[in-house]
């Protein structure tokens, strides 16, 4: 809350803010189509009071950062269980975290959203992907590092890492998980300088 609340303020419009979340999403037991952030301490008894509400994740973007570059990732999946050995992030229904996501991009004018999952799909976490990681957050840390510069240019570019990023997870899932970007976005943004 301090940093999407406070932190943020300090942002230019020529600034470019990114803003990761990996983890668990959580509806109110009581109301399903309020959302929440699981943070490690929530308690799914008490989410008003211990999660962070994703309409507010919105709020503060709109409200509070004046940069016209806004970048979310988002690894959370949009249903709920284990799918085999694989552990899976989530606990909201698929429609309403979709939903929100598309919401969140549409309510600036250059934000990229980028989820780990589509609609109906687990995101899958496991110790081979990085110790633990999920496979979206695994290949989006590799594809920062360099893999993803696929022009050999020294610099990863968002549309670069896009597709990295979405075909990697899809080939190592076998196509259960399909990362999913919505909104406008210079897909020549430098998101990473390669040093060899």
């Amino acid at each position: 809350r301090e940093a999407l609340n406070d932190f943020l303020k300090g942002s230019f419009a020529e600034d470019i803010v990114a803003v990761y979340f990996a983890g668990h999403g959580a509806p109110d037991p009581d109301r399903p189509r309020v959302l929440y952030l699981l943070t490690h301490d929530s308690d799914l008894n008490s989410l008003g009071a211990t999660a962070i509400k994703m309409h507010d994740n919105q709020d503060a973007l709109r409200d509070y950062v004046v940069a016209r570059t806004v970048l979310v990732f988002a690894d959370a999946c949009h249903s709920r269980g284990v799918s085999g050995a694989v552990a899976t992030r989530g606990l909201a229904s698929t429609e309403l975290v979709n939903d929100y996501l598309a919401e969140l991009a549409r309510s600036r004018p250059s934000t990229l959203t980028f989820s780990a999952s589509d609609v109906n799909q687990l995101s899958q976490e496991d110790l081979r992907w990085g110790g633990g990681h999920g496979v979206f957050t695994h290949y989006l840390l590799e594809g920062l590092k360099g893999k993803a510069n696929f022009d050999n240019d020294n610099l990863v570019r968002l549309g670069e890492l896009l597709q990295y990023v979405t075909d990697n997870v899809r080939r190592e899932t076998r196509s259960q998980q399909s990362p999913i970007s919505s909104c406008s976005y210079d897909i020549n943004l430098p998101m990473s300088i390669v040093i060899e």
